[in-house]
């Protein structure tokens, strides 16, 4: 976001962001081909695209210390009791229904792994991600589903 927003707009010969160092050489050769003014094109669009996904972000507002202070929270402390937990110390489960645990994973981390921008599951409906961010979900939904039926998944004690 920062190449797009900050720095491609101060030079017009093409800039690109590599975030794994394993594509850089692929890059590069792209850069010194036949495909150079393709490539470069491509990533101007899209970073125009992120300039304006970042230009409608809500801003926020955000007020003086001073009167943060003045109009923070109130806690009791003094009178709070904490509930006490179930079980005391460990408590080791041994069995789990793996179905069960596959609908509360964070597909966060999974997003920002492909290099989709925004949050999930913001980024499903995103104008310029949106269709393919949807694909990718499902074809990871589908791998963790078929991955359950063949066993294929297992808790690791």
């Amino acid at each position: 976001m920062h190449t797009a927003v900050k720095i491609a707009q101060q030079y017009d010969n093409g800039v690109m962001h590599i975030l794994d160092a394993s594509r850089s050489v692929t890059a590069v050769s792209t850069l010194l081909g036949k495909e150079k003014e393709i490539l470069l094109k491509k990533t101007a669009d899209e970073y125009e695209g992120l300039r304006k996904q970042f230009a409608t972000k809500g801003k926020k507002t955000l007020i003086p210390y001073s009167e943060a202070v003045i109009t923070k929270e109130y806690f009791d402390w003094k009178n709070y009791k904490p509930t006490k937990p179930a079980t005391d110390g460990v408590k080791v489960l041994k069995s789990f229904d793996l179905a069960t645990i596959a609908k509360f994973i964070d597909w966060g981390p999974f997003f920002i792994a492909w290099e989709m921008p925004g949050h999930f599951p913001q980024v499903l409906d995103d104008k310029i991600f949106g269709t393919e961010a949807k694909r990718l979900l499902n074809d990871a939904q589908k791998l963790v589903e078929k991955s359950l039926q063949k066993n294929g998944l297992r808790l690791m004690e």
